[in-house]
């Protein structure tokens, strides 16, 4: 077939050369359809587009040839277009043959032939060949279409009550003729988290009077369902309840207003802190270390016990404010260590002997923990 495609060819172009071709004023496309096997042999006509139909799949080859002037510029003439199912493949530059023994024939001679080879997948395509305007010329196609393989049939089994559960997935023929189950819609998602429960230890770095103590707690974080696809919103968000406990005290000389100076003045101060912050986890990491920021919501009940002047007294106090985090998390087995930094702003009015207490609970506490997703 491809020695047929070469003959049609040698005698296309002795055939378009040897009489004069009318003038090219363009007009309704030209039409052909490609067989399985088939050799085409086409007068092309400048303004006038050849369009061939074949079905795939299958291997297209061809050649394109223009009768061109013998002399003079043909850069403006010499060209042609091709396009596949409305898609344009290449535009084609022909040259003169640079044979001298080629006769000329009507003030022409042939071009070079421009070669073409398309691998077309199955369905029905569409070829479609332009020649500029004022130029006329030819075209072999051929087309060899594959022969696609049987394919083997696995026999259905017997519906049965199992094949219809959930986790089940019916069998499909594949085409080696072995069944292979369908994904289901578990297999296909992917897992996500939802929760987050993290445990830390520290300490409290007041910004009063009071002495640094020691501090802990447990945070439940529910991650919000949104942004899903979006790298900075997907799994980035959480709403975080905490609950801690904390212990803080103040001990040595203290001026007690309208009594004077106390050498032996003693505070203990029990905090349970709750809070309720959303916290964000930056878009950007390194590896395995997430960054995160949050900002919330602090309640801080309070038990505080004094001693002045050889008197023991108490007091009781439910205090408010804004907690500010920032912190460093690295995967490590199923969950992430975490280093973390919390900045309390928190006013107070402890004591009853008139200022005797502490009017702040601002602090900041360092602590580390790890932290689990489920």
């Amino acid at each position: 077939m491809r020695v047929a495609l070469l003959i049609a060819l040698s005698l296309l172009a002795p055939v378009a050369l040897g009489a004069p071709l009318a003038p090219s004023s363009g007009g309704v496309p030209e039409s052909v359809t490609l067989g399985s096997e088939r050799d085409a042999a086409l007068r092309l006509t400048g303004g006038t587009p050849l369009v061939a139909t074949v079905s795939g799949p299958g291997t297209l080859l061809g050649k394109i040839f223009l009768e061109l002037p013998r002399q003079g510029k043909v850069s403006g003439l010499a060209s042609a277009s091709v396009s596949l199912d409305g898609r344009p493949l290449k535009q084609v530059i022909l040259k003169r043959r640079r044979s001298r023994g080629q006769l000329p024939l009507q003030g022409r001679v042939p071009s070079v032939p421009a070669s073409l080879s398309l691998d077309l997948p199955p369905g029905t395509h569409t070829l479609e060949i332009r020649l500029a305007m004022g130029v006329d010329g030819g075209a072999v196609l051929d087309y060899e279409r594959a022969v696609m393989p049987p394919v083997a049939l696995v026999p259905e089994a017997p519906r049965t009550v199992e094949a219809f559960a959930p986790t089940a997935a019916p069998p499909v023929a594949t085409a080696g003729g072995v069944a292979a189950p369908m994904p289901t819609a578990s297999s296909a998602s992917d897992e996500r988290k939802s929760f987050r429960l993290a445990v830390r230890l520290g300490a409290v770095v007041p910004t009063s009077e009071l002495s640094v103590g020691g501090a802990g707690g447990v945070d439940l974080s529910w991650i919000l369902p949104i942004g899903r696809g979006t790298p900075a919103l997907d799994q980035k968000l959480r709403l975080s309840l905490g609950v801690g406990d904390s212990i803080l005290h103040e001990q040595g000389q203290k001026i007690i207003p309208g009594r004077g100076l106390d050498p032996n003045f003693a505070e203990y101060d029990s905090v349970q802190p709750i809070d309720l912050s959303l916290v964000y986890t930056l878009p950007f990491g390194w590896r395995s270390v997430d960054v995160y920021l949050g900002a919330g919501y602090a309640l801080n009940l309070v038990q505080a016990q004094f001693q002045n002047f050889g008197q023991a007294s108490q007091s009781g106090a439910t205090v408010s404010g804004a907690l500010f985090q920032l912190g460093v998390e690295i995967a490590v087995g199923p969950g992430s260590v975490l280093l973390e930094a919390r900045q309390s702003v928190v006013g107070a009015d402890l004591g009853n002997l008139g200022g005797v207490g502490t009017d702040t609970l601002s602090g900041t506490t360092f602590g580390f923990g790890y932290a689990y997703l489920f």
